[in-house]
């Protein structure tokens, strides 16, 4: 029902960040899969964005058009500028269009980081791998769609909502069912 999914983390992390082994920083950084940018039909306004061929730990970066004019004047030559975050060191390979600010209206990132490299990012757990049967668990991530050309909303809320349920089935087991249900 979808032509296109991306996934993007739910809050904007603010952290400091060295740019080229420089004093640290304040940024706002988000992390998000590698459709992201295709899915929501953003080019990039200089470098690249973003491609799900892209080697899943190669460490990346995307910035934003108000921090490329606000940090490094607008310069042409910033590709393969290094950013320094936490345990991750990215290399900015775009620069987004001015008009876009990122999918979540007021959080406004200055660089995009790919998903796979969370534990670079926020080390000290795996937030993208759960362990079966553990109960806790941590909702940190937004998922969108582009409905393909012909599918209502409703068409696809029922897939969505299928696919939702059996993924709390196979998180969870037995443990959502209602007590009537268990065996």
């Amino acid at each position: 029902v979808f032509s296109g999914l991306f996934a993007s983390q739910s809050a904007l992390d603010r952290t400091q960040a060295r740019v080229d082994g420089g004093e640290p920083e304040d940024i706002r950084a988000s992390m998000v899969s590698a459709e992201y940018f295709s899915t929501l039909g953003v080019p990039a306004l200089l470098g690249r964005a973003f491609r799900t061929d892209d080697d899943p730990s190669a460490p990346y970066a995307v910035i934003s058009y108000d921090y490329w004019q606000r940090r490094f004047g607008g310069r042409a030559d910033i590709l393969g500028t290094t950013i320094a975050i936490r345990r991750g060191v990215f290399s900015i390979m775009g620069v987004a269009p001015a008009s876009f600010f990122g999918e979540t209206v007021g959080q406004r990132p200055d660089v995009w980081l790919p998903l796979t490299l969370q534990p670079a990012v926020l080390p000290g757990r795996d937030w993208l791998h759960e362990t079966p049967g553990d109960l806790e668990k941590v909702m940190w991530l937004h998922v969108f769609g582009r409905l393909k050309e012909g599918v209502t909303i409703e068409q696809a809320q029922a897939a969505a909502n299928v696919t939702f349920q059996q993924g709390l089935a196979a998180h969870y087991g037995s443990a959502l069912l209602p007590a009537d249900q268990k065996a």
